[in-house]
């Protein structure tokens, strides 16, 4: 839980260090973003073949140039928890592994948690069939996926490998990320 609880801090710390416009483009509205709308529990189940214990809104701040939704979704089985991360963007996001590590490491407290989470993001792996540009890497037994939809879309799915291989994680990570990226 202490893991969970951490990660969801670097997520909106990250979301809140890109707040704004960054001079690259003009800013729009954002408009408003709900992942448990957007992915319900159902479908996520269906994607991970098991069965959904239940759904809940995590974080939601929709406002301005930015808006930002996540949901997490507990499963029953290997897979136990997924959570789906969205923020949508009115100014364009950089899209590059290297501005997500430097983002993350800007937010490290001094426990060196944002350290460790920037250098296994260096570490990832791009992917090259989803979205925009997407990558992947893992810290402390969960693997991240991050996808981004033209520069104003970034999807992030994550999941405790546990009983599965990293390999049906990365395709159940997948599979829901693409998901994302098509209704949104």
């Amino acid at each position: 839980m202490k893991n969970y609880k951490q990660t969801l801090l670097a997520g909106l710390a990250v979301f809140i260090a890109s707040c704004g416009s960054d001079g690259k483009g003009a800013a729009i509205a954002a408009g408003e973003v709900h992942a448990c709308e957007i992915l319900p529990g159902a479908e996520v189940a269906r994607i991970a073949g098991a069965a959904l214990v239940g759904s809940s809104v995590d974080a939601e701040q929709n406002y301005g140039t930015t808006a930002f939704s996540q949901c997490t979704h507990t499963l029953d089985g290997s897979h136990r928890r997924v959570t789906v991360q969205i923020r949508r963007s009115g100014t364009p996001i950089d899209t590059s592994r290297q501005a997500g590590a430097d983002k993350v490491r800007l937010t490290d407290d001094g426990s060196g948690y944002g350290i460790q989470f920037a250098e296994s993001i260096e570490a990832g792996t791009d992917i090259h069939d989803l979205g925009h540009a997407a990558y992947f890497y893992e810290i402390e037994e969960t693997l991240h996926l991050v996808a981004y939809k033209d520069k104003h879309v970034e999807v992030r799915v994550w999941m405790a490998v546990g009983k599965a291989s990293k390999e049906q994680v990365l395709r159940v990570e997948k599979e829901i990320a693409l998901t994302v990226i098509k209704q949104i």
